[in-house]
């Protein structure tokens, strides 16, 4: 079952993202674009829950959960393979 996000009021200017349930392993990346996209983990990184700023004009939020062993193109590597 995929975590359910929730964002709530905090202190001025801020927000608190949560997620449940909270299973292990999971990320918060955000970008101030979606168009193209330039994630970036949030300084939170796996922090439930977290505060983040909400007086930015754009803010995006995803929750990710990183796939382990999944290798790039590296040279002389044709392709990617996951372990």
């Amino acid at each position: 079952m995929a975590p359910k996000l929730t964002l709530t009021p905090a202190g001025p200017g801020e927000a608190v993202i949560s997620w449940t349930p909270a299973p292990p392993g999971f990320v918060l990346p955000e970008s101030t674009g979606l168009a193209p996209a330039a994630w970036t983990n949030s300084p939170s990184g796996a922090t439930n829950p977290t505060v983040v700023p909400a007086n930015l004009s754009n803010q995006f939020c995803r929750l990710l959960k990183p796939r382990r062993g999944l290798l790039l193109a590296q040279p002389g590597f044709a392709g990617g393979s996951e372990w």
